[in-house]
């Protein structure tokens, strides 16, 4: 403690103007011996509230607030009455009762025999920064820290006296003045006006110098807040008072001052600011993950039955706390006539025995979106009686969207799996039926006491078998290539009403043999009904529709042909069959699907076929879809784009097929496949046959050969393959027509190209449907 301040006449005067510099910021009172205010200045009216006539006289009781024990008062008073200068906190009460905290500094004062003649106290105002503390604590418990509280410890805010001699350059700093710069009192004698803005933060030099030039020139008092940068590098924050002492011309001659320390509370109030900052970040944090999950949620105080959303609660329900006010009422009148019921019992019950509850219901939203929530309820007790509800509200509706999707999903896996079963067992049946046919009639034919009779009767069953396995392992193919995409579009010019008619021609015999009329409707002449498009696609899906056609209708007619729709054409086939029920319409274009499963048992079939001209269609830019009534028939129709080729009417007139003996060059590799090809032109047609072994052979024949009308091309060949010798002939003669002969998927082949080959015939070959492509090239009656 350090001992009391003893005037002498001498420094009188200077004490005066100390006193009045420490008038402008403190709170100054002054007691006789026995404790008696003799003297207060302004400020400590002010924030007494009591004036002066009311304190002089009066001891310090008279503002006593009663918040600190009789030991703290007993030390205080020992303390200064032994001489020795107290400093603390006191917490004091103002005349209307409310209280105040005040940093103290009381001090003895001596008379010239060295007795103590009265006491000063000069005190700061520290409410504020009590009150900074208690907000911080507050926030700590919103921030709901509370085992991490960041104890803020603040001191008496001390004040530093300070003077500086405006003629002699000097500055003078008492201890604390020095404490707070970070230098020691010996030090504070060679601060100049230079030095002293060494101190001052960079950031603040020039708005302190402006403010220092602006009080020399004309201002005798003076606050100024700034920052000094001490020589340990460490940052205080200052407020300055002060004032400018002037002669009589008014020429500054010096400045007193007090210097208070403010860091702790700009700390203070950084941290609150940083509290408040992350409270609202994490507000918005939660709030986007509450957007992004959709979850909401919800209080209402059963007392008052005042009902609280949170924002995104009226987000789901398409509304703003601006356009609508909550009530329970008009929450629950939003539901739907279930879900009302369901969520006003529990609410009920919730209120009354105070039972949560966790529920998914159908609601609709103001702007009257009907959406799937979950709502859940958790009860709050006072005094063992409900008291507060609330709980989440989350728009669940994409979940159960997906988890339908899901479902529905799982159930048409686990339908596939079965329908796929059923496949591989009725391909069982369905392969060894004509196997069994296939092989048991082959050996009839070897069978010396067989009859020329029976030979030929056997022979027909034997082909037979064979066209029924060519035609499942044709369908089996066709679907594992759509299954994987890997079915491509090879688009040529092709006469629809050529390739109709073929067709026609195929298909008659069978329907004349069931006693059935094939009736063909083309809605184009010839000459306009030439367009670009996958022949062997359309030709296989028209194929597979009239087969069906025929298979299911006993009586009546086929029709088929095709429209003009816009920019498409629509082709249809109809028949007077057996016919689909509706509910088994939808399914029909289904893998595995026939239109119930006595379709399979009484027709036979794989159920792959109208999967196949669906997948075959969608792949040329079409779509196919049927009108039906059970026994009455059905109709199927497919569009496909109308890309006409432009052809004028004279181009098909009087046109005339290759007169005399065509001469066809059948290049393949295998000599009985050829002589297969040879016997069958040879019986159909009168022609000349030319043979080539390979690819390089049919080139040179091809060259030497200028007559040649057809080449039909094998495209597995040694030395030089189908697509190499196809190639190099249409180089020499683009107008040679070339069929190409293959058992692999050719479409998907990148080398083939609809410019070169005319078409192609798959292996085994179907002498029926080689000459239907042969006779648009040549003559084979």
């Amino acid at each position: 403690m350090n001992k009391g301040f003893k005037p002498s006449e001498k420094n009188l005067d200077e004490f005066q103007r100390y006193k009045y510099a420490i008038d402008q910021h403190s709170i100054v009172a002054i007691t006789d011996k026995q404790g008696r205010i003799t003297e207060v200045n302004d400020k400590f009216c002010q924030l007494s509230q009591y004036s002066r006539e009311e304190l002089i006289g009066q001891d310090h009781r008279i503002i006593n607030s009663g918040h600190h024990t009789k030991e703290f008062f007993k030390d205080l008073y020992k303390t200064i009455h032994s001489g020795r200068v107290w400093k603390g906190e006191i917490k004091n009460r103002a005349k209307d009762g409310s209280f105040y905290w005040v940093a103290t500094t009381i001090t003895p004062l001596f008379n010239n025999e060295g007795d103590i003649t009265s006491f000063i106290a000069v005190r700061t105002e520290i409410t504020e920064n009590k009150r900074i503390e208690k907000a911080l604590s507050d926030s700590e418990r919103k921030l709901q820290n509370a085992n991490q509280q960041f104890k803020i410890a603040t001191s008496a805010a001390n004040i530093g006296i300070w003077e500086r001699d405006l003629i002699l350059n000097k500055t003078y700093l008492d201890k604390i003045s020095c404490s707070l710069h970070g230098i020691k009192n010996k030090d504070s004698m060679k601060l100049s006006d230079k030095s002293w803005y060494d101190f001052i933060h960079p950031e603040d030099i020039l708005r302190v110098r402006k403010n220092y030039e602006e009080l020399l020139r004309s201002k005798n008092q003076f606050e100024i807040n700034y920052r000094v940068i001490r020589k340990d590098q460490s940052l205080k924050y200052i407020k300055s008072y002060g004032i400018v002492e002037r002669d009589e011309k008014g020429v500054a001659l010096r400045m007193i001052g007090a210097l208070i320390d403010e860091t702790k509370q700009r700390q203070t109030e950084k941290i609150l600011l940083e509290r408040e900052e992350n409270y609202r970040r994490e507000n918005k944090l939660l709030e986007e993950s509450q957007a992004v999950a959709k979850l909401g949620g919800w209080e209402l105080d059963i007392e008052t039955g005042n009902l609280y959303w949170t924002t995104e609660t009226y987000r789901i329900h398409d509304t703003s706390p601006e356009e609508f006010n909550p009530t329970v009422d008009a929450g629950v009148g939003y539901f739907l006539p279930e879900s009302k019921r369901i969520i006003s019992e529990a609410l009920e019950v919730a209120m009354s025995e105070g039972k949560g509850y966790d529920l998914i219901l159908e609601t609709y939203t103001t702007k009257g979106r009907k959406i799937t929530v979950r709502t859940t309820c958790k009860v709050t007790f006072v005094d063992n009686k409900p008291a507060k509800l609330g709980g989440i509200f989350q728009d669940i509706s994409d979940q159960v969207l997906k988890e339908d999707e899901l479902k529905n999903a799982k159930e048409k896996a686990e339908e596939n799996d079965r329908l796929k079963s059923a496949f591989l067992a009725n391909m069982r049946h369905e392969i060894r039926t004509p196997l069994n046919a296939v092989i048991g009639f082959s050996k009839q034919l070897v069978n010396p006491e067989t009859t020329e009779t029976e030979r030929k009767e056997f022979g027909r069953y034997v082909i037979n078998g064979a066209n029924q396995l060519l035609s499942l392992i044709e369908d089996i193919t066709s679907f594992s290539l759509l299954e994987t995409n890997q079915v491509h579009v090879n688009e040529s010019e092709v006469n629809i009403n050529q390739l109709l008619r073929d067709l026609e021609v195929q298909f008659k015999p069978e329907a004349e043999t069931r006693g059935l009329n094939i009736n063909l409707a083309n809605a184009l002449p010839d000459y306009e009904s030439v367009i670009n498009t996958d022949n062997s696609k359309l030709s296989r899906i028209i194929t597979n529709l009239l087969s069906n056609a025929l298979k299911f209708t006993h009586k009546g007619e086929i029709k088929f042909g095709y429209t003009v729709k816009e920019t498409n054409l629509i082709f249809f086939v109809e028949d007077t069959g057996i016919g689909i029920s509706p509910e088994n319409k939808a399914k029909v274009f289904d893998s595995f699907q026939q239109a119930d499963g006595s379709i399979r048992r009484t027709y036979g079939g794989t159920g792959l076929g109208l999967s196949i001209c669906k997948g075959l269609i969608e792949v040329i830019g079409g779509k196919i879809w049927v009108e039906s009534t059970l026994g009455k028939g059905s109709t199927f129709y497919f569009s496909i784009p109308f890309k006409q080729v432009v052809q004028t009417k004279e181009l098909f007139a009087n046109e005339e097929l290759n007169s005399g003996i065509p001469t066809i060059l059948i290049a393949e590799d295998q000599f009985i496949n050829f002589h297969y090809l040879k016997v069958i032109f040879q019986k159909r047609f009168e022609c000349d046959i030319l043979h080539a072994a390979n690819g390089e052979e049919a080139v040179k024949l091809f060259k030497s050969n200028p007559k040649i009308d057809l080449v039909l091309m094998d495209i597995s060949m040694p030395i030089m393959d189908g697509f190499d010798a196809a190639n190099l002939i249409n180089q020499l003669n683009s107008e040679v027509p070339i069929i190409a002969q293959t058992g692999y998927d050719i479409e998907s082949n990148e080398k083939y190209s609809p410019d070169i080959f005319s078409g192609y015939i798959s292996k085994p070959i179907d002498q029926e449907k080689l000459f239907a492509k042969i006779s648009i090239h040549v003559s084979i009656d």
